[in-house]
């Protein structure tokens, strides 16, 4: 192994592996230095194993950044043809199912076995089990310092990019050094924070409700105002809500609860009906034999969900031939408007991903830095989040393409 190259890449995940064979293909003399035994590992394990690589249309008003007309211009220079182009040619077919990209295989390792052909193809050196310990300046490039917990090695490089990704899967890698390594640098960071993760609650009785799920909506409120809102099978948990619409709405909701607003979710479990509809619809079922209230939402709603929703009015053994109307237009009004508090988040050992890092405002559009020359920044080391759909790996794809194009 050589101790001089034309760029160090510091992370061998899914935007440093994009960024070392874009170089090296360019002829760039490339060093991947990876803390894993391996590259890809957070990659190999995304998307449930399957590996969500892109969506199918891109829409960058799905994702939260502090310079969007930045993020928009490098999605738009390595788009989703590009993107599709890129791993048909490193022999990775894909298909779409509703939008969201997929490899045929299924495979999230697959993906992974084509990217580590792909950098052995390009001529990319990769050294695995090496944590960076520093990056300085120099006037004629960079002195990189890595080490495997025993000794040290250092390295020369006319050009440093750092693609350590973010805090949020630790168990795979997930550890922030780029964030440290860009403070060391005297790049400031934005305040970091989990994403797409669970959201703990009160509101309701989690205990009873713990493992069922539900298709609705819910939307998510600071001090009253609406912030966002999504639509899906939410999941209830020990300590509150999981899920896909819940993941897609937890940054802002985090967000919030961070800056110590009165952070509540609003749940609608019957989306497709108004509060019109609903209510002549259980009129219908309330009058079917002598049922408790309980037993005529059985077989509309999960059983063990019903007595703890019913326990917000104290329903539970209630006779529906004696509710009376007041109660009975108050047990719809809730079935649309649960409100759950929210009091806490899954931390990065759930989370999927890190909201946000370097902002793009202190970069130019190849993403190189605003104040050192050679330095970049990819992936989510940078202040970019998305919504779940794989909108996050082609960030990724997108930003190691752009700064893979200038080394």
């Amino acid at each position: 192994m050589e101790n001089n190259y034309d760029a160090i890449i510091i992370g061998g995940g899914a935007a440093g592996m994009m960024a070392a064979v874009t170089a090296g293909r360019r002829g760039r003399s490339v060093l991947v230095i990876e803390a894993q035994s391996a590259p890809g590992k957070k990659l190999s394990v995304t998307g449930n194993g399957r590996c969500n690589i892109t969506h199918d249309p891109i829409s960058t008003d799905v994702y939260y950044t502090d310079y969007p007309k930045r993020l928009e211009k490098v999605l738009s220079a390595f788009d989703l043809t590009s993107t599709r182009m890129f791993f048909e040619g490193i022999g990775v077919a894909v298909y779409n199912k509703d939008g969201y990209v997929y490899p045929r295989s299924n495979e999230a390792r697959s993906v992974v076995k084509c990217l580590t052909l792909a950098l052995e193809e390009a001529k990319a050196e990769v050294l695995t089990g090496h944590r960076v310990s520093s990056v300085e300046k120099k006037a004629d490039g960079f002195i990189v310092a890595a080490s495997d917990g025993e000794n040290e090695v250092t390295f020369h490089s006319k050009k440093v990019v750092i693609a350590c990704g973010g805090l949020a899967g630790s168990e795979v890698g997930g550890c922030g050094d780029g964030f440290g390594l860009a403070q060391a640098l005297g790049h400031r960071c934005n305040q970091l924070i989990p994403s797409l993760t669970d959201l703990y609650c009160e509101g309701l009785d989690f205990s009873k409700a713990k493992g069922t799920r539900v298709h609705g909506s819910l939307s998510v409120q600071w001090d009253g105002e609406l912030i966002s809102n999504d639509i899906g099978e939410i999941q209830f948990t020990e300590r509150g809500i999981s899920g896909i619409p819940v993941f897609n709405v937890s940054y802002e909701s985090i967000m919030g609860f961070e800056a110590k607003k009165d952070v509540f979710i609003s749940i609608d479990l019957f989306p497709e009906l108004d509060e019109v509809m609903l209510s002549s619809y259980l009129k219908y079922r309330f009058s079917i034999g002598r049922r408790s209230v309980e037993e005529c939402l059985m077989g509309l709603l999960p059983e063990r969900l019903i007595p703890a929703i019913l326990k917000i009015m104290d329903l539970n053994g209630t006779k529906a031939a004696r509710i009376s109307e007041e109660r009975f237009a108050r047990l719809v009004s809730l079935l649309k408007d649960i409100r759950l508090l929210v009091t806490g988040f899954g931390d990065y050992s759930k989370a999927q991903v890190t909201g946000g890092g370097v902002p793009l405002h202190d970069l130019s559009d190849e993403l190189e830095s605003d104040h050192i020359e050679g330095l970049y920044f990819v992936g989510e080391t940078c202040d970019v989040n998305a919504i779940c759909g794989g909108y996050n790996l082609q960030w990724a794809w997108s930003s190691g393409a752009v700064v893979g194009n200038v080394l």
